[in-house]
Order: structure tokens, then sequence, then C-alpha cells
């Protein structure tokens, strides 16, 4: 490998350890500046963040990947008798997921395998713009297709009740398949690399698909069951509950009007400003602006 070459990914290593360094800082600020007054939470969450003891998470065997990657609340959900209604698809069924393909790769046969971006909680395909596209430039030469795509119930794909991690790892394979199915890339397999729940999700690809798997890593996330006794996951439980039960919609004509009920709520600009990713704009019937949330949050919160 050239120095050139060696001196890119060191690059590109160096952006993702700033990168998930700056997202740690973030949610760290906002879980320690939120007082027991906030309308978050009360005193659920202890001043210092960072002391060991909060940062404990229970390590459970791994029995099966469903009892592995697969919340309680989501298997109850599984369980319940429930139709879908109109507007989402069957609890037990694979979606067709948004994806998009960062790199223009030619239609020889010799191609690298893709590599596929999986994003967090509220988050979309979109985080990864930059650095897909970064990582495209390097593997130019390798004719390797860069993917990113919008997991159930998070950008541009459509919402489902349930929210499983078998389910949403269903939904990947079934996006891929129909992706290559015009090819002769029949169960093409994939480097995925997930962040946050989308780790999870990768994760639970490895386990349930390890045929389509070629590579997998996964960026701030550990192989643990998360419940209330772990301080950071209870403050993202906490942050999805308010979102879906104090803010106000009805009362918000702009992205600005939410911003600030957010405020007592995620006093962090920046963790503020990810949220409000998911605020889409439109007019109503007599040509006034109105906002509203363009994923659901009331389903995202049954689901935690």
């Amino acid at each position: 490998m050239t120095s050139t070459r060696w001196k890119a990914l060191l690059r590109l290593y160096l952006f993702l350890v700033i990168l998930i360094h700056i997202e740690i800082e973030a949610f760290s600020t906002t879980t320690t500046k939120t007082s027991s007054k906030s309308s978050v939470r009360t005193n659920n969450i202890p001043k210092n963040y960072n002391h060991p003891q909060q940062r404990r998470t229970r390590i459970h065997e791994r029995r099966t990947s469903s009892a592995l990657f697969t919340t309680s609340t989501a298997v109850a959900a599984q369980q319940q008798d429930g139709s879908a209604s109109s507007n989402t698809q069957n609890n037990k069924q694979p979606i067709q997921l948004s994806m998009m393909e960062y790199t223009t790769t030619t239609s020889s046969s010799d191609k690298s395998t893709p590599i596929l971006f999986l994003h967090g909680l509220l988050g979309s395909k979109r985080n990864f713009n930059s650095l897909a596209t970064t990582l495209s430039h390097l593997l130019s030469d390798k004719n390797r297709p860069i993917l990113g795509m919008d997991l159930r119930n998070h950008g541009e794909s459509p919402t489902g009740e349930s929210m499983s991690y078998d389910l949403m790892a269903h939904d990947v394979i079934h996006t891929l398949d129909q992706h290559f199915s015009s090819s002769s890339e029949e169960n093409q397999k994939v480097v995925v690399v997930g962040h946050s729940m989308g780790g999870k999700v990768a994760a639970s690809l490895a386990l349930l698909y390890p045929e389509r798997i070629d590579g997998l890593v996964v960026l701030d996330m550990a192989p643990a069951w998360y419940d209330g006794d772990c301080v950071a996951w209870s403050a993202v439980r906490d942050i999805v509950q308010s979102l879906a039960t104090k803010v106000d919609m009805t009362s918000c004509t702009t992205k600005r009007d939410v911003d600030l009920q957010l405020r007592p709520i995620l006093p962090d600009p920046a963790l503020r400003a990810f949220v409000l990713t998911n605020i889409e704009s439109s007019k109503d019937s007599s040509n006034n602006n109105s906002v509203d949330w363009s994923i659901p949050v009331s389903t995202l919160h049954h689901q935690l």
C-alpha cells in the first residue's frame, strides 16, 4: 500500500474517532446539565454520569439472537394479535427500506463487496453522507458500492408497528435482495457498519444471516441488554418519551417553534439540532405553515 493510501486511511480512522467522541461528549453534556426540575426526568440521572458504577449494564448470556438483540417490549408487541393500521406494514412482514448508493460503480462483474451503513435511533442514512462520500473516493479504484439505508420508522422508509431487531434485520436483507435482484449478484454479501441502534441491527444480521455478512463494524454499542439500570439508556428513553408526550406540535408552525419547546428538554444545541432533523414542514389547506414529525415518535416511544 502506498504512503498516500496509508495517510488517507489514517485520516478516515481519525475522523471516525473524533465523530464518536463528539457524540459521546454531546450526550454526556446533556445528561449532566439536566437538573432535577427538568421535564424529561426528575432524579433518575445522577450528576456524575462518568462514575464507573453508573456505566454498568447487565450482560446476559447469548442464548439466541432473539434473546440478545430483541427488546422485551418489541417481543410483547409481536405477540399481540392486533393488526397494523392502514398506513403501516404488517408487524411480521419485512418492508422495503429507503436506500442510497453513494458511489457510481461500473457495470463490470468484478466488483468488491459493498459497504452498508446503518444509522442510530432518530437518525437517517443522511448521517453518513460525509463519511460515505469520503470512503467512496478512497475506494474509487476498488469498484466498491457504498450504501446507506433508512431503518424502519426512520428517514424516508415506511413505518411499522413493531421494531424488534430481528425484524429490522429482515428488512435490510429484503431490501438488499430487491436491490440486487436485477443483477447476477444474488445473495450479495456486504460489509455492515452500524452505529448505536444500527450497530445492534448489524449484529443481528451477523447472527441471523452469517452467510450474507462479509465484515462487521459496530460503533458506540455493546452486546448488552439495556434496561432501567443503565443510565445512558434511561436518558435516551426519557428523551424519546418527551418527544412523544411533551412537545405540542399543534402549536408549532416553524421548526424554531419546536426548537423553543425542546430547549428545556434538550439543553444541548447539537443534540437538539440532531432531533430537529426529524421535523418536516408543510402547508395546510389554507396555505398556512405547519410542522410535524417525519417519523412516528409514538411508535418509537412504545417500542423502547
